[in-house]
């Protein structure tokens, strides 16, 4: 046995948390505070989190993702509008050039309820460009690579 060796030693991993929410279906808790879903939407896989405790997600906020979730297509489309101001495109170069990846972080400040769009970008692989809502209106256009 190496000097070391007890810093490598093979914990087993620990199970994360999972429950099955009335609206969002099973959910995974990560351990940063979030439950981490996906759903079907129009055809493709939509992979949303919802901030909570490691009991419980919030339900207020599952609620408004649920509600995000239901009326996908209208907030597609306040993002799409976002992106074309934003970024000074057309409306088709827009839905050719972005399409729907994730909703991500339903969280609160203050009386704000927020969350964000997230978009792939077929025109940068490792783009992922986000639209952040308050209460849901289209505030922010902001992107990761």
């Amino acid at each position: 046995m190496g000097l070391f060796d007890f810093l490598f030693k093979n914990e087993p991993s620990k199970e994360r948390p999972k429950l099955i929410h009335s609206s969002l279906g099973e959910l995974e808790y990560q351990d940063e505070g979030w439950w981490d879903g996906k759903r079907e939407v129009d055809g493709q896989i939509i992979e949303y989190s919802v901030d909570g405790t490691e009991t419980e997600v919030d339900e207020e906020l599952a609620a408004h993702c649920n509600e995000i979730l239901s009326n996908f297509s209208l907030y597609f489309d306040k993002s799409l509008k976002k992106i074309v101001s934003e970024l000074s495109i057309t409306e088709t170069e827009a839905r050719r050039r972005f399409s729907p990846d994730s909703l991500s972080g339903f969280w609160r400040r203050g009386d704000n309820t927020m969350f964000y769009f997230c978009f792939k970008d077929i025109e940068n692989e490792y783009a992922i460009w986000r639209v952040q809502f308050e209460n849901g209106v289209p505030e922010y256009l902001g992107c990761d690579t």
